[in-house]
C-alpha cells in the first residue's frame, strides 16, 4: 500500500513537469508592494449582486464579475493603454478605443488589436460609420478629422473647422462629442466652449447651430431611432 502511495505521487510529480505553460493569469507581483488603501469601486450591486460569486483577471488586465443571480458575466477590459477617452462598440463585437497611441480595433475574446488611425493626439471622442469611415474629435486642435477604414493608406480629413478655433459657422472652440445621422448625411458636434450644438451637411464645412439654449459646454451628443437628441451638458451637471 505504501508502495501504491509512492508511485501515486511520483506519476502526479511527473504530469505538472510536463504541463510547463498554466492556463491561468499568475502575475508576479513584488513582496514590497504597498497596496493603496483607498479602493476603487469598479462594478456595484446592479453589476456584481447582492453577493459577489467570483472574479477572474486574465493576463490582459480584462476584469471578468460574474452575476450569480442574473446568470451572466460582466467584462471589464483591461487594455494596455493609457489616457483612454473614447469608446465605440459595434454589434458584431468590435469595439474600437482612442488614446495617445490613436483609435486601435479589437475584437471581444480576441486579444490581438489593430491600429485603425494613427492620430498625431488623442481623440476626445470617435464615431463609425456602416461604410466604414471613422470619425475623430480633436479638441484641442478645435476640429473634426475622419479616415476610411478601407484603405490604411488613406489621407486624413478636415471634416469640421477652418482657420483655427472661433465662433463663426466655419469654425468651433474646443469640441468634444461627435454624432453622425446616416439616414440624413448629417453630422453633429457638441461645440463645448462655444456652448452650442452644430450640424454639418455631407461634404460640407459650413456649420448651422441647431441648439444654444441653457447649454454650458456639452460634452456629448445622440440621436435615438426617433431622431431625438440626447445632450451631456457637463457644466450644468
Amino acid at each position: 500500500m505504501l508502495f501504491n502511495d509512492k508511485l501515486r505521487r511520483f506519476v502526479f510529480l511527473s504530469l505538472i513537469t510536463e504541463v510547463s505553460a498554466i492556463s491561468y493569469n499568475r502575475p508576479i507581483i513584488s513582496p514590497d508592494l504597498a497596496w493603496n488603501s483607498v479602493g476603487v469601486t469598479i462594478g456595484n450591486q446592479s453589476i456584481a449582486g447582492l453577493n459577489p460569486t467570483d472574479i477572474v483577471i486574465d493576463g490582459s488586465n480584462t476584469i471578468f464579475i460574474s452575476h450569480e443571480n442574473q446568470e451572466i458575466i460582466h467584462v471589464f477590459l483591461g487594455v494596455n493603454s493609457t489616457n483612454l477617452s473614447s469608446l465605440f462598440v459595434l454589434t458584431s463585437d468590435e469595439i474600437y478605443f482612442s488614446s495617445i497611441n490613436g483609435v486601435t480595433e479589437m475584437k471581444l475574446n480576441v486579444k490581438n488589436s489593430i491600429l485603425r488611425m494613427d492620430s498625431y493626439v488623442r481623440c476626445v471622442d470617435i464615431f463609425l460609420t456602416v461604410n466604414q469611415t471613422l470619425y475623430c474629435s480633436l479638441s484641442d486642435q478645435h476640429q473634426i478629422i475622419a479616415k476610411s477604414l478601407f484603405d490604411e493608406w488613406s489621407y486624413l480629413l478636415t471634416v469640421a473647422e477652418t482657420g483655427g478655433p472661433g465662433s463663426t459657422s466655419i469654425t468651433l472652440r474646443n469640441p468634444r462629442g461627435i454624432f453622425l445621422d446616416e439616414n440624413n448625411s448629417t453630422f453633429f458636434v457638441a461645440d463645448c466652449e462655444n456652448n452650442r450644438i452644430q450640424s454639418f451637411e455631407s461634404g460640407s464645412l459650413l456649420g448651422q447651430t441647431i441648439q444654444t439654449i441653457d447649454l454650458n459646454c456639452p460634452t456629448a451628443i445622440m440621436l435615438d431611432g426617433s431622431g431625438y437628441f440626447f445632450i451631456a451638458d457637463s457644466m450644468n451637471n
